[in-house]
């Protein structure tokens, strides 16, 4: 006897798949800015450039992946902090 055949299982399986991939995704990157936040301010403030790096990692990260609606999201939340981190560091040097 053949084993019956569930296409529409199979199509809901490969969709967990990918949506718990992208969210995977979400979590891995706000855990790194957690992590980031949990630095008092005054240590942060003089090393700035780890959460530089830290987004332009993860920006080169998300450029190689294939475009999903999470890897968008988190694109333009990284473009988000770069101009915030800009405005802080002209802030910052002409204090």
């Amino acid at each position: 006897m053949d084993c019956p055949e569930f296409p529409l299982a199979d199509e809901t399986r490969e969709d967990l798949n990918k949506f718990q991939a992208m969210w995977g995704l979400f979590e891995e990157f706000n855990t790194g800015l957690q992590n980031l936040a949990k630095e008092d301010w005054i240590s942060f403030r003089s090393r700035y450039y780890l959460f530089e790096e830290y987004l332009g990692q993860w920006y080169e990260k998300l450029k190689e992946d294939e475009p999903t609606t999470m890897t968008v999201r988190l694109i333009q939340e990284i473009e988000k902090y770069k101009v915030k981190l800009e405005l802080f560091f002209e802030h910052f040097i002409s204090s």
